[in-house]
């Protein structure tokens, strides 16, 4: 159970310091008990990590939340939003509920959602919010993922997981490491819903993942803000696709890039290598992921340095290209450019390129920022040589 509620004094003061660092609070919290200082410091802790993914929360003033690494672990508003979005009307279980995002989400789609999460205080956390928002379509069940199914007999739709990939050592990325491990569960859980969605780690090897998953019909990459968040595994019973699709999504702002293709698109695309164009363009992070080079090379016309060298050129500017897209100002060989380096600020990324960017810095006193963009890469001839561009407005 939730440990004894707090009363109105106490939301107060969590809203009022909201802002504040909860380690400098140590006097203003001294005329309350001293089992709730803790726990009061906690909760706005927590509330400024909510505030960076799932900022419409806080308009709930008596909200409760979980330790500050659940908030780490939980999606993001725009990761649940675009999950939601893949679903129609029907009852969805979501398998490994935890702080209750993804489930929030779902609620409207869905006619209903069941909530599993194996952690009591967990459990009773999320039906104090749920209740809070007014989410009466929701039902939470405290128990192990493999005990709810075993029992489970009424039909769903939809199953979705997001297996723990923490440890006492450290993080993991295989899907049979996780827990619940989804592997060894796949066939009873498709006999339980027809569709399935497993969110799985930014860093899950996918084309290991396809081998060992069965039914997979789609694979989501998502991005959010120039980093990637999640991989996403669709299931469906009656798939026997071999080669699913592979959607990469870009969130950044309200601007969402979408690319879809396949691996077996991609290993039969042909890319042609050059340094050449009046345009550079640098696919965004979950194409990077899903590697996804020769595919947007055949489908942009673009060309790129060498077989390794994922930054491309191109002759006419590509608005609907999903990445970011510079004008080409300058090409200039690296021991030019190591010898006397003209810029004193400029945004540095590197492709295929044998020095860090913090190594580029530090050999050439080159601040970060700027409206300069430097991206260091290496040719077919083995060539290492940077590209000076700017941002195409």
């Amino acid at each position: 159970m939730i440990e004894e509620p707090f009363n109105k004094e106490i939301f107060d003061f969590i809203k009022a310091n909201a802002s504040t660092d909860p380690y400098a609070l140590s006097l203003q919290l001294k005329h309350f008990r001293p089992e709730l200082r803790k726990r009061i410091a906690e909760q706005i802790q927590s509330r400024q990590k909510l505030l960076q993914k799932v900022p419409e929360w806080l308009e709930y003033e008596e909200l409760i939340l979980p330790g500050p690494v659940s908030i780490e672990q939980a999606s993001s508003s725009k990761t649940a939003l675009y999950k939601s979005e893949l679903l129609q009307r029907g009852v969805l279980m979501d398998l490994t509920g935890g702080l209750g995002v993804d489930t929030y989400y779902f609620s409207g789609r869905m006619e209903k959602v069941v909530y599993i999460e194996k952690e009591r205080d967990l459990a009773d956390t999320a039906a104090h919010n749920f209740a809070l928002m007014g989410l009466n379509n929701v039902e939470v069940h405290c128990g192990l993922a493999e005990e709810t199914l075993r029992n489970w007999t009424t039909p769903l739709d939809f199953i979705y997981a997001d297996p723990s990939r923490r440890t006492r050592t450290g993080k993991i990325f295989k899907l049979e490491e996780s827990e619940p491990n989804l592997i060894g569960m796949q066939d009873d859980l498709l006999q339980i819903a027809g569709r399935i969605i497993i969110k799985a780690s930014p860093f899950l090897d996918i084309q290991h993942a396809m081998r060992q998953v069965k039914n997979i019909m789609e694979i989501h990459v998502i991005a959010v803000d120039h980093e990637c968040k999640e991989i996403l595994l669709v299931l469906d019973r009656q798939s026997r696709e071999a080669d699913p699709s592979i959607i990469t999504v870009h969130l950044s702002g309200d601007t969402l890039q979408r690319y879809v293709s396949s691996f077996k698109k991609e290993n039969n695309s042909a890319c042609k290598k050059a340094v050449s164009g009046p345009f550079i363009y640098d696919p965004n992070p979950a194409i990077r992921k899903a590697g996804l080079f020769r595919s947007i090379c055949q489908d942009f016309k673009i060309r790129k340095p060498a077989d390794n060298s994922h930054i491309f050129f191109g002759d006419a500017l590509l608005d609907n290209f999903p990445g970011r897209i510079f004008e080409l100002m300058d090409i200039v060989p690296y021991n030019k450019f190591m010898k006397k380096c003209p810029y004193s600020q400029a945004n540095i990324a590197t492709r295929n390129f044998p020095l860090s960017v913090d190594g580029i810095r530090k050999k050439t006193g080159i601040l970060e920022g700027g409206d300069i963009f430097i991206f260091g890469t290496t040719d077919q001839n083995k060539q290492n040589f940077f590209i000076i561009c700017h941002k195409v407005r």
